[in-house]
């Protein structure tokens, strides 16, 4: 997939660097990730967060041309808690809609 960055930057989303990972019960929590950069094991790139309008074309997308995928964790990982806690969509906001937990 070839992807346009709201800065304008050009990206390349393909199966060497990104992944869809979705969340038993969390769904807020569903999210593309795309991979920028590796440093050891640590993972730099972007999120593309399930109430993003993109997501839903770009999940089925990765998931009709077998892109790797992590479904239904029953658990969601402290790294993705604290970006999506800081994301944009969330700060400034007094609370987390009832939908989103």
């Amino acid at each position: 997939m070839q992807l346009t960055t709201t800065d304008g930057q050009e990206i390349i989303a393909d199966r060497m660097n990104t992944k869809l990972y979705t969340f038993l019960g969390r769904a807020a929590f569903n999210h593309i990730f795309i991979t920028a950069e590796q440093r050891g094991s640590q993972r730099i790139g972007s999120f593309v967060w399930g109430h993003n309008k993109a997501y839903p074309e770009m999940a089925a997308y990765m998931v009709a041309y077998n892109y790797p995928r992590d479904l239904d964790a029953l658990v969601v990982p402290a790294s993705d808690l604290e970006a999506f806690y800081t994301s944009e969509v969330v700060l400034g906001q007094d609370y987390v809609p009832e939908e989103w937990q």
